[in-house]
């Protein structure tokens, strides 16, 4: 990645949006230095309330094609964007369904779908957090209707390997992950249920 480009401060505009607010934004590294980045956009581009874009950018920031719509199911808001990337590989967005449920969609790193649109979730609290472990997608999300934070796996193109494994006893929002140097892995969040004082 040529991060000379970035010397001069000056920002660059990845989204088209004429109108509305493009937010909840995020990006992963693809290969040779190469971005993928996805947001929310307000403008009624997908035809509905609010869609799910992404672009990919080369190694000096420079747009690779047009922007183009994740979501294929377009009702009411689609929102919180993330997205992960296994390395010289397959990336994942995941994004909060307009029926309240959370959803995914693989690419290929040029930028073509695998398979079709998927439900991970039938609901959720916040948006999720991504991870890449072997190869294999890990998504994080808190799970209202189990009261717990409940981590999904996903193979390179989708397949699912586990969907329930239950992280957390209590439910907790913002939830996220990180590897360790033994190996192991730390998972926060704060509780969502004590609105007065929470604690993470």
């Amino acid at each position: 990645m040529n991060l000379s480009n970035l010397e001069n401060g000056i920002p660059f505009t990845v989204s088209t949006a004429a109108e509305g607010g493009s937010d909840w934004s995020d990006l992963a590294e693809l290969s040779n230095g190469r971005t993928v980045h996805v947001w929310h956009d307000g403008g009624d581009k997908d035809g509905s309330a609010a869609g799910i874009f992404a672009r990919i950018l080369d190694s000096n920031f420079q747009r690779v094609g047009d922007e183009f719509r994740v979501n294929t199911l377009t009702t009411d808001f689609q929102t919180k964007a993330r997205v992960v990337a296994i390395e010289d590989g397959n990336f994942l967005i995941t994004w909060s369904g307009g029926d309240g449920t959370l959803q995914g969609q693989i690419y290929t790193q040029q930028g073509v779908k695998v398979n079709g649109q998927f439900e991970i979730a039938p609901s959720f609290v916040g948006e999720a957090d991504l991870f890449v472990v072997e190869g294999k997608f890990w998504v994080l999300r808190a799970q209202n209707n189990q009261d717990a934070g409940v981590l999904a796996i996903y193979e390179a193109d989708g397949t699912e390997v586990a969907n329930d494994i239950k992280l957390s006893s209590n439910l907790g929002a913002e939830l996220r992950i990180a590897e360790l140097s033994n190996g192991n892995y730390v998972v926060v969040s704060y509780d969502a249920k004590d609105s007065d004082d929470p604690d993470i």
